[in-house]
């Protein structure tokens, strides 16, 4: 194979790798440049190499493959990065015993243990992020005198949940809260897990297992209920006919006034705004409008509907929300009212007044807005938030369906 290809899977080199014909890729080509990207730690080169062909289940010249040595590694992203319908059947049986080892180590002194360290190893600790700059889990990297390295995540127990659901493999109510808990960081995706899973059944029995965990003395087992009930509003539509809506609901409402923890309070305004019908719900969540932390704020301002609202006092809220001190508050609220059906100069105005908002995600909602409604006062913002080094690949995308809008409004009015 040429160097230069796996040079560019080291490097972040997609350009140069698309290069390659797809029956290389396929073959122990693509399985020696899917490892070269892997010991990079680049997960979006591994994860482009997969979707050209790549076979994470294609065994290495060592006889792992890339599907193992990820799971083993416990890094739910990477590994995520790697799926695809075209590996070899019956991998998720085949490595789900690999991630289940690790529930009965402790990270650091495993990777001590294969390192042969003497005691005298420097140990280093790191947040995995995800694309939203969520943490997912915590690298540990050891690393001995004569530098000799190892490192891992504390993903393994995610990694787990996610392929038994993949199997179908049951789960008890408790071990799954165990594992959410055994790390109590939220976001995590030990946490996550767990929470999908548990949202996925919409049976009685667990809706009325979480409606005790939410009243637990236990604060992360309230954040874990709150954020599946949260997870499972998400997944209820109307015309399902959930037979469980209604005591869902009332469970999250009845929660909502009794809760003092914010990180779940602003989860349980969440659920509570999905499980009820619209415009309906605004008054019990407005409740929390003026709560002191800025992340219930935030769920405050993104539950609220303003769609057949014709109250004048929610219409304040929202407009008060959307000059909020905190950046989120701001960017949650106008998001809402482009949502709305307002009356539109009134709306503009407002959305106009966060052009310049310094909050970058805020004044891109007020760009947003305005171009839906072909409002050429937004012109210069959109420029600049284009040229903005903080502006995503997504943020771009949709700014430029926005001067799309604006471009044809110029065409009429030529």
């Amino acid at each position: 194979m040429d160097e230069a290809f796996t040079t560019a899977a080291r490097t972040g080199d997609v350009a140069a790798l698309w290069r390659l014909p797809a029956e290389d890729l396929s073959g122990d080509e693509g399985a020696a440049l899917l490892r070269a990207a892997l010991l990079a730690g680049d997960g979006a080169t591994a994860e482009a190499l997969v979707e050209l062909g790549a076979d994470p289940s294609r065994p290495w010249a060592d006889g792992t493959d890339a599907l193992t040595w990820a799971v083993d590694r416990g890094d739910g992203e990477m590994f995520r990065a790697l799926l695809t319908p075209a590996s070899a059947p019956g991998w998720e049986r085949r490595v789900l015993p690999v991630a289940r080892r690790w529930f009965t180590v402790d990270v650091e002194t495993e990777l001590r243990r294969r390192l042969g360290d003497d005691g005298t190893a420097t140990v280093e600790r790191s947040d995995v992020l995800d694309e939203f700059g969520q943490a997912t889990s915590v690298r540990v990297r050891v690393t001995t005198a004569d530098g000799r390295g190892a490192e891992a995540c504390t993903g393994h127990r995610g990694i787990v949940t996610f392929l038994e659901r993949l199997l179908g493999v049951p789960v008890p109510f408790d071990e799954l809260v165990d594992r959410a808990l055994f790390h109590a960081r939220p976001g995590s995706s030990d946490w996550y897990e767990s929470t999908a899973t548990l949202s996925s059944r919409r049976d009685h029995h667990t809706l009325r297992r979480l409606a005790a965990l939410a009243e637990d003395p236990s604060v992360d087992r309230r954040r874990f209920a709150a954020d599946t009930l949260r997870m499972l509003s998400l997944q209820i539509y109307a015309e399902d006919g959930w037979p469980h809506v209604e005591e869902a609901r009332e469970l999250a409402r009845r929660r909502c006034r009794a809760e003092r923890d914010p990180r779940a309070l602003g989860s349980l305004v969440a659920a509570f705004a999905e499980f009820s019908d619209g415009a309906g719900a605004n008054t019990e969540i407005l409740r929390h409008a003026g709560h002191p932390d800025p992340g219930v704020r935030c769920h405050v301002a993104a539950s609220v509907t303003l769609r057949n609202e014709p109250r004048p006092h929610v219409q304040r809220a929202v407009t008060a929300l959307a000059d909020d001190p905190d950046g989120d508050v701001r960017r949650a609220a106008l998001a809402t009212l482009v949502h709305s059906d307002l009356d539109a100069p009134r709306l503009l105005d407002v959305l106009a007044a966060h052009l310049d908002d310094p909050y970058l995600h805020a004044a891109y909602e007020a760009v947003q807005g305005l171009a839906l409604h072909r409002d050429a006062r937004c012109r210069e913002a959109l420029d600049r938030i284009w040229n903005d080094p903080g502006t995503t690949d997504h943020m771009r995308e949709m700014l430029w369906y926005a001067s799309e809008r604006l471009d044809e409004r110029d065409e009429r009015d030529e």
